[in-house]
């Protein structure tokens, strides 16, 4: 039962609900060794169901979902962030090339005409596979294979936006936000994917400086900078220019995911005109 693309047993899908809030490290002393249980996949989903509780509240409410890896746990999208970015893709047909766990292929696919998930890993397409169905997804194709790969055999023809989502992790496991070090390089696609008419949209770490990206994805004309719970959470960039143009004065649109308050929008002009108002220091000085 180490296939997450197999039905998820009762048995099994008893034991994980059972033992859901326990700690993760004393689950494996206490049942290590035990005869015909299959302790490393039980306790994978021990582990994602105590994350998606708070980050994917729809997929912990269904409880055939399998996850796969801690990896694409920690770096999917939660739910809340990957909901704002299907407003972008209504009645489009959606390439999303760094398919990960498939969260945003699933917000995608409730307001996109159609979705491609890709990715190179078996085990996460077959998780993907196995949740997409138990959460009632009928829209999404699923390749695996790189996101080279995929845009060397070239995506459907009525393909309008590509997204992508690159890993933040090096080879060795270290967390990595230079744009050069992202796995796949999104400076090398999108050269390829700008000389269609798709158009492109880019999540990047919390951590990634604004004016560097617009200096290395220069077509850029929006980026949503989202928050949540008091976080920033992610940057969307957003590509809709010719290849290696600068588009002039990109806007700049800030969104509390969760405060109900309205975006507050500005353009680059805007900031860098801007003047700061200081007096004397009075009570407090910061």
């Amino acid at each position: 039962m180490d296939n997450p693309a197999e039905p998820f047993d009762p048995r099994w899908k008893a034991w994980v609900e059972q033992h859901e809030h326990e700690d993760v490290a004393a689950l494996a002393l206490r049942f290590s060794g035990k005869p015909g249980l299959p302790l490393r996949f039980l306790l994978q989903q021990v582990k994602g169901r105590q994350i998606a509780r708070q980050k994917l509240p729809s997929w912990y409410a269904c409880r055939d979902i399998q996850y796969p890896d801690a990896l694409s746990l920690e770096q999917c999208s939660s739910e809340v962030t990957a909901l704002y970015k299907s407003r972008f893709v209504k009645g489009l047909t959606i390439a999303d090339l760094t398919g990960g766990l498939g969260i945003d292929s699933w917000a995608f696919s409730g307001s996109a005409q159609a979705v491609l998930y890709n990715e190179p890993d078996p085990e996460r397409v077959n998780a993907a596979r196995h949740n997409l169905q138990a959460l009632g997804c009928t829209n999404v194709q699923l390749n695996c294979c790189t996101a080279e790969e995929a845009l060397e055999h070239g995506l459907p023809t009525e393909t309008d936006l590509v997204y992508l989502d690159p890993s933040r992790r090096s080879s060795g496991g270290r967390k990595v936000f230079l744009l050069e070090d992202l796995q796949p390089d999104v400076v090398r696609l999108k050269e390829n994917i700008l000389r269609t008419p798709c158009k492109l949209l880019i999540k990047l770490s919390p951590m990634f400086d604004l004016q560097e990206g617009i200096k290395l994805l220069p077509e850029t004309t929006r980026v949503d900078i989202l928050s949540w719970r008091g976080d920033c959470r992610e940057l969307l960039f957003h590509l809709d220019g010719k290849m290696g143009e600068q588009v002039p004065d990109p806007r700049v649109v800030c969104a509390d995911l969760e405060s109900g308050l309205p975006d507050f929008e500005f353009h680059f002009s805007e900031e860098f005109e801007s003047t700061a108002s200081t007096g004397e220091p009075k009570k407090w000085l910061y």
